[in-house]
């Protein structure tokens, strides 16, 4: 029999740390040659630090307390052989632990809380522990700690956290707190605030600290309210109160302390502001009034209380039987009764009888006599007398007696003299005086009065007939009158004269001369007067005949150039005139009104362009009486431009494909010229392109993209383009399937059997039809079947098999798959696991897609799923489930991945993903551009600044872009405003200060363009609001808007970027199209590069081409063109333009034309904001930054 051997140790068993417990497999560690069945037993070294228990094979070592021991191990066989292995043992150090919890504290403000803290602690060791406290707010409350008591001093009112901490000797740790609370007492009063008399005006002040106490000894806050503030008005300042006196009356003063914490006290005091008496303001002034008058006076403006009191008023007279006094309100009437002088009283009392006094004199004067009745003009021959009585025509109001006195002005034609208590008058000579008659009262006053006297005289008489004359216009003529005029009595005569019609003929008299003028044909009366130095006089009258002239022209009428469709018109009284005055009438004709028409209706001349080619227009100007004149103009109507009809669309084509397309129907010409088209591919290496004939031949090269530009010339030379996309690819080769996802593992039961298709999980990039093959690596295990693209798995005995699934093409290419199948005698709930591969789906914007994802999973169970689905980018596109079908949205441009998960009852589940696209849906709608406004541009501005944009929208209304959405706030140019979906441009507009009135008044900046083309998105533009209102007023704000809309386009902004800035010391623009249209407006012969451009490719060169909208200065009333030089840099840039917008230009012949008086200049020099311009994708990621220039 063989001899036994002892067990052995197979693998030593590594030292323990057992911070609780730790269990060992035994058998893992030792092993018996002879295969014997072993018996465990083990030992610990030091029961106090680990105990150690075996059941069976197992050991468990439990901690005691922290410190080292060793263990041994015992294996004994049947025979008893043993073996012995020992290993460290290692109770590591524990913490201390919480026992309960610290109660929360509560003391006044100076008190403290003693707290003996070891029972609310242990150490799992038993290690004697110590403690520490810190308070969180020690200006709330203290703490500090003896041994384990602690003590917790309250220093003021509030919350504050004392924290404990417990250590032991290795310095383990644990903490807690609890809440001390030292709750806040309310302010005292101190002391009583006396009540307080103050004059108004007057001011008092107080500490209040002596008033208000705090048991807490905290610092307080005073308020103060007067609850009548018109009385006297309070304020605080720290601990300072302020009493002012305002006006009398009685107010209560309310004093309130408040703590921090918002507890108070409150006491009032009374305070009194005592009334004052009236006072004199003014005194009255000194009176005179005449006896029968009276002298009003208003006392009020005499008199002021203090305390705004209404006053009452009084008077007396001293002397009534002189002048009496009355009050009523605030009037004082004084009547004077006789002449004399008196004192009057005036006395103002307030409403509690407090009364001022003030005098004032008052005189009653003599009275002068009176004129009591006109004396009358009197007409006296020479040597005639004539006599008055002036006793009848005067008065006295005191019934003084009178004595009288008379003087003519001119005794050399009236004396007057008096006669007792008569006026003797007698004519001395012809003419007329003046005669006064004075009465005098006995104290010297005296009252006159005047008449007139007349010697009559004769009238002059006409000596001789004046004659009719005939005058031509501007000449004069010159007649004597001393001829034809006499005055019987010799007097010197003087003359004036009237023409009945000043628009014919004038008159004026130069002395003795009558000065006749001819103004304008027809015929006028003349009359003449002539006067002695007396007036009186004689008139006698003739005839002036002006002949009729012929109308003449101003101004010549200038060569017209209008576009096929416009109208030119012309005001033709700027161009005729009258020399008589005479009112016009018009009419015109057109040599060749197949050209151009012209029609008159009243002063306007319009010329409607017809077709192209050149008509002499006569225009004819005609007075009333029927004489004319004429002018003659030649018209040019021009050649118009082809333009695109249709678009080419982009192609597709295999290499060695040629496709055909014919050129007629994408172009037309609006002045029905036969066009010339050339082509151009921008890689003739991947397609060349060809024309012949009618028709464009396409041809595909290689693989790669090119563009194929299509130009159509008419025979002026005129032209449109259009491009489009050339995509060559390879003519295909036959490729191997694909594996598309991954087959997922298997859980069965002995004989379950399970069914997958696995079409799903692999695709042929040729698109051939695919058959499919399995194998299993473990038959017995799981054994594999195919049917068309069902996969049959059956069940045999537990284990583990692979199953790899073949796909091959009808060329035998091929690709593979495995998975693995685990089968069990009980597997138990199994999770649902995926069946074939959701395939990914392309959306276009507002798309929903609903399909049934049950097909898309499989339960081996049996078991019902129920199935949920996640959007990884919302923004892009939603996802839901309704029972099995799942249902996906499309939101916005952009990839989203779509995971949908299916679930067993027992909460298993499965997942599939797959990739949604979502394009965006353009629809072709024309050019917009976006204004947004800030609120500082005035609604009078928007209509011209919409204006503007709406121009630019229609010239460039043939394009479509992308739109680009935000749904954000967005920053341009230092401007935030909020942006969505941008389609096509949006621009941002305000007001602001840049310089001043008439500097810069406007400036813009081009921020966002889109990936490839280079086309705008955002921009900004702010104008100058100095200038707003002149620019509008004066009708220039379009212009200057269209300029700078024109910069957000990319005039002047993104020239680098489409590589058509020419660089060098002559910087200049290299489109193409702009060059033609330079030359054509007259720069054929110009020296230098063409289209020239400031030194930062910002405007057109100013002193080459002068006024054109986007030259950087215009003249306030001068036209500045929009040119067709612009429009074709926009069709250089990309853009479809409909060139029919370009305005009337022509280049300088020699630079810029000074104008004597210009008027405003306005300044664009430097309106382009510099600045990096984003370039962003379709999904707005940003692919590329222009740097700023």
């Amino acid at each position: 029999m063989p001899q036994n051997q002892p067990p052995r140790v197979s693998s030593p068993i590594a030292d323990q740390v057992v911070a609780d417990s730790v269990v060992l497999n035994l058998a893992a560690h030792f092993t018996d040659p002879d295969g014997d069945a072993l018996v465990f037993t083990a030992t610990s070294a030091d029961p106090a630090v680990a105990l150690v228990q075996v059941a069976g094979a197992t050991a468990v070592i439990y901690a005691v307390v922290s410190g080292s021991t060793t263990v041994t191990v015992r294996a004994i066989d049947p025979d008893g052989a043993s073996v012995t292995h020992t290993f460290a043992v290692t109770v590591p150090n524990r913490a201390p632990l919480v026992a309960g919890p610290l109660p929360d504290g509560e003391a006044l403000a100076g008190d403290q809380l003693v707290t003996r803290v070891s029972g609310h602690f242990t150490d799992p060791d038993g290690d004697s522990l110590t403690f520490a406290a810190a308070s969180s707010n020690a200006g709330v409350a203290t703490v500090t700690t003896s041994a384990d008591e602690i003590t917790v001093r309250a220093i003021l009112p509030g919350v504050a956290a004392i924290t404990v901490t417990a250590t032991d000797p290795e310095g383990l740790s644990v903490a807690q707190d609890f809440t001390m609370t030292v709750p806040n007492r309310a302010p005292r009063l101190a002391d009583t605030l006396p009540d307080l008399v103050i004059e108004v005006g007057g001011e008092t002040t107080a500490d209040l600290t002596g008033y208000f106490t705090d048991p807490d000894g905290e610092e307080l806050d005073f308020t103060v309210v007067s609850s009548k503030e018109e009385v006297a008005a309070v304020g605080v300042s720290g601990v300072e109160m302020t009493v002012g006196a305002i006006a009398k009356g009685t107010t209560m003063i309310t004093v309130m302390a408040t703590d921090p914490g918002g507890l108070l006290a409150v006491q009032e005091f009374a305070v009194m502001v005592p009334n004052r008496a009236p006072v004199v303001a003014d005194a009255i002034a000194d009176i005179e009034v005449e006896v029968g008058s009276e002298a009003v006076e208003d006392v009020s403006l005499h008199f002021t209380d203090p305390d705004d009191d209404t006053l009452v008023f009084t008077a007396a007279s001293f002397s009534p039987a002189v002048a009496t006094a009355t009050v009523s309100g605030d009037e004082l009437t004084v009547a004077a009764v006789a002449k004399g002088t008196a004192t009057i009283e005036v006395t103002a009392a307030d409403s509690e009888g407090l009364t001022v006094s003030l005098t004032f004199s008052v005189m009653v004067p003599n009275r002068a006599p009176l004129a009591s009745q006109a004396l009358p003009d009197v007409e006296v021959t020479v040597g005639e007398v004539v006599r008055v009585d002036p006793a009848s025509h005067f008065t006295d109001p005191d019934g003084d007696e009178l004595t009288f006195a008379v003087e003519s002005s001119d005794a050399s034609l009236v004396a007057a003299s008096v006669a007792g208590d008569q006026v003797a008058l007698r004519g001395v000579g012809k003419g007329e005086a003046r005669v006064t008659v004075t009465a005098t009262d006995t104290e010297g006053l005296t009252a006159e009065q005047s008449f007139r006297v007349r010697v009559p005289n004769r009238a002059p008489r006409v000596l001789d007939a004046l004659p009719d004359i005939e005058l031509a216009v501007d000449n004069e003529l010159l007649l004597g009158l001393s001829a034809h005029f006499t005055d019987p009595d010799g007097d010197p005569l003087s003359f004036a004269a009237q023409s009945s019609d000043t628009g014919v003929a004038t008159a004026r008299v130069e002395g003795e001369g009558l000065a006749i003028g001819a103004v304008a044909a027809g015929t006028a009366t003349v009359t003449v007067t002539a006067s002695d130095s007396e007036g009186l006089e004689v008139t006698q009258s003739f005839q002036v005949l002006v002949p009729n002239r012929r109308p003449v022209v101003k101004v010549l009428i200038p060569g017209h150039r209008v576009q096929v469709g416009q109208v030119a018109t012309v005001y033709l009284p700027d161009h005729f005139e009258d020399p008589d005055g005479d009112t016009l009438t018009f009419g015109a004709r057109s040599a060749l009104p197949a050209v151009a028409s012209a029609d008159v209706a009243g002063s306007d001349l319009s010329i409607r362009a017809i077709s192209k080619g050149i008509t002499t227009v006569t225009v004819y100007a005609a007075d009333p009486g029927g004489l004319v004149n004429g002018i003659s103009f030649d018209v040019l109507v021009p050649n118009r431009a082809p333009r695109v009809a249709a678009r080419f669309g982009d192609r597709r084509l295999e290499a060695g494909e040629d496709v055909a397309l014919t050129l007629s129907s994408r172009f037309e010409d609006p002045d029905g010229d036969a066009l010339a088209f050339a082509v151009e591919s921008s890689s003739p290496a991947i397609a060349t392109a060809t024309i012949a004939g009618d028709d464009l031949q396409v041809t595909a090269v290689a693989a790669g993209t090119t563009r194929v530009t299509v130009t159509a010339s008419d025979p002026e030379g005129w032209s449109a383009a259009q491009s489009f996309t050339v995509t060559v690819v390879e003519t295909p080769t036959d490729h191997n399937p694909q594996a598309v996802g991954t087959i997922p593992d298997a859980y069965l039961g002995v004989g379950d059997q399970a069914t997958i298709s696995v079409s799903g999980y692999f695709t042929d990039p040729d698109g051939d039809e695919l058959t499919f093959d399995a194998s299993s690596s473990d038959a017995s295990v799981a054994a594999a079947s195919v049917s068309g693209d069902a996969l049959s798995v059956t069940a045999g005995v537990e284990g583990t098999a692979t199953i790899t699934v073949t796909a091959t093409d009808p060329d035998g290419l091929f690709a593979t798959q495995s998975f693995t199948v685990r089968v069990s005698d009980d597997p138990g709930n199994r999770a649902p696991r995926p069946n074939g591969t959701i395939p990914d789906q392309t959306l276009i914007v507002g798309d929903e897609l609903v399909f049934d994802v049950s097909g898309f999973f499989t339960d081996p169970d049996g078991d019902d799923l129920s199935f949920a689905a996640a959007s990884s980018n919302t923004g892009v596109a939603t996802a839901s489930t309704s029972g099995v079908n799942a249902e996906v949205g499309a939101i916005s441009p952009g990839t989203a991945t779509i995971t949908v998960t299916a679930t067993d009852p027992g909460g298993l589940s499965a997942t599939q993903s797959f990739g949604v696209t979502v394009d965006e849906r353009i629809v072709d709608h024309g050019f917009d551009i976006s204004l947004i406004y800030h609120d500082n541009v005035g609604a009078t501005y928007r209509p011209t600044i919409d204006a503007a944009a709406s121009r630019i929208m229609s010239m460039l209304a043939d394009n479509e872009f992308w739109d680009a959405p935000f749904d954000t706030t967005y920053t341009c140019g230092g401007e935030s405003f909020p942006l969505g979906t941008v389609d096509d441009v949006a621009i941002f507009v305000r007001t602001r200060s840049i310089d001043g009135r008439r500097g810069r008044v406007a400036e813009a900046r081009l921020c966002l363009t889109r990936q490839g083309t280079y086309f705008p998105i955002v921009g900004v533009i702010r104008f100058d609001r100095a200038d707003m209102a002149e620019m509008h007023a004066d009708g220039w704000l379009e212009e200057v808007s269209m300029h700078e809309i024109l910069h957000v386009m990319g005039i002047g902004t993104n020239f680098l970027a489409h590589k058509l800035a020419g660089g060098g010391s002559d910087r200049h623009f290299t489109g193409p199209r702009a060059i033609a249209a330079f030359n054509a407006a007259g720069g054929t012969d110009y020296t230098g590069n063409k289209v020239p451009t400031d030194v930062n490719w910002a405007h057109w060169r100013e002193s080459v081409l002068d006024a054109e909208l986007m030259t950087p200065t215009g003249e306030n009333g001068s036209l500045q063109p929009m040119s067709l030089i612009t429009l074709q840099a926009l069709a250089d840039m990309g853009f479809n333009v409909d060139l029919s917008f370009a305005e009337d230009y022509e280049l300088p012949s020699s630079g810029p034309q000074p104008d004597e008086d210009p008027g405003f200049v306005f300044d664009l020099s430097d309106d382009v904001i510099r600045g990096p311009i984003m370039v962003i994708d379709r999904e707005g990621k940003i692919v590329q930054v222009i740097p700023g220039r």
